[in-house]
């Protein structure tokens, strides 16, 4: 991953028009911004700890997850006297930041030519200034509960039902997807979804009957996931359903395939954001 800058938000309010936000540079040279970034941690791949998740056949399939992360930046107040900025106002600015939406959730964007490549959610727990020093500076610490860095826009790609193969070569970490699937015939129960690693399938099982006209919706994602089918307008969840044992599919970094019974049905969506473990 390759960023040039770092830009916090208020999660609250990131989706907003008018948004407010303070823009972090990594160049020392560039005097030109406001804040510049002398020192920072927490970006990195600290402590992974791995997870017996299930089996499938002699294999156990054991999922590797990150710890909470905790980044801390020490921040060079460099006010731009032309605009009438001071050490005063630009940690006036951080403060709004912080304080501005109901949540107590700040969003930390990883920058790269102006655009954002990943982001993080956290919470400001530190704010650290010494305001006597002849070099002004801040230090911020964000507690970040989930500490996976993610994609801030969707992936789309094409899925065919019939060969459900699948590259991710940006992302550096496994993550879930989001599918939505039409039944276009009757199904009878089970319907069941290969999520190949290797030679190794490993099966999720679904034991409910499916009718023509039927949208099974499903998300994968850890910490949001979902299973439940739209019919005839009705929402039916479809959690208590899943087999014994079953392991819900995922995407690796590199090429996937995704095995779907020979039935009548037609992939209405697919859609997924990169994941990083660091950067």
């Amino acid at each position: 991953m390759i960023i040039d800058g770092i830009r916090l938000y208020s999660a609250a309010e990131s989706s907003t028009p008018a948004e407010l936000y303070a823009e972090f540079s990594l160049s020392h040279a560039d005097m030109t911004q406001s804040y510049i970034i002398q020192e920072g941690s927490g970006f990195d791949l600290d402590d992974v700890n791995p997870y017996f998740y299930g089996t499938f056949g002699m294999d156990n399939y054991v999922q590797m997850r990150v710890k909470q992360r905790n980044i801390v930046l020490k921040l060079r107040l460099n006010p731009q006297l032309q605009d009438g900025e001071t050490p005063s106002s630009l940690r006036d600015n951080l403060y709004k930041v912080i304080a501005k939406g109901r949540t107590g959730l700040v969003d930390l964007r990883l920058m790269n030519e102006g655009e954002p490549v990943a982001h993080i959610y956290g919470m400001v727990n530190k704010f650290e200034v010494d305001i006597f020093s002849p070099e002004p500076a801040v230090q911020l610490a964000i507690k970040c509960e989930d500490p996976i860095f993610r994609g801030f826009f969707d992936v789309t790609p094409t899925v065919d039902i019939n060969d459900a193969a699948i590259t991710d070569d940006i992302s550096t970490a496994p993550h879930g997807f989001d599918m939505v699937i039409l039944f276009n015939a009757n199904v009878a129960s089970p319907f069941i979804i290969q999520g190949k690693g290797g030679t190794n399938e490993w099966p999720f099982q679904i034991n409910y009957a499916f009718q023509t006209s039927d949208l099974l919706h499903m998300t994968t994602t850890d910490g949001a996931r979902q299973l439940y089918v739209i019919r005839a307008g009705v929402v039916t969840q479809l959690m208590d359903k899943i087999a014994l044992g079953q392991v819900w599919p995922q995407i690796f970094p590199g090429e996937n395939l995704i095995d779907f019974p020979n039935v009548n049905i037609t992939m209405q969506s697919f859609t997924y954001k990169h994941h990083f473990w660091g950067v």
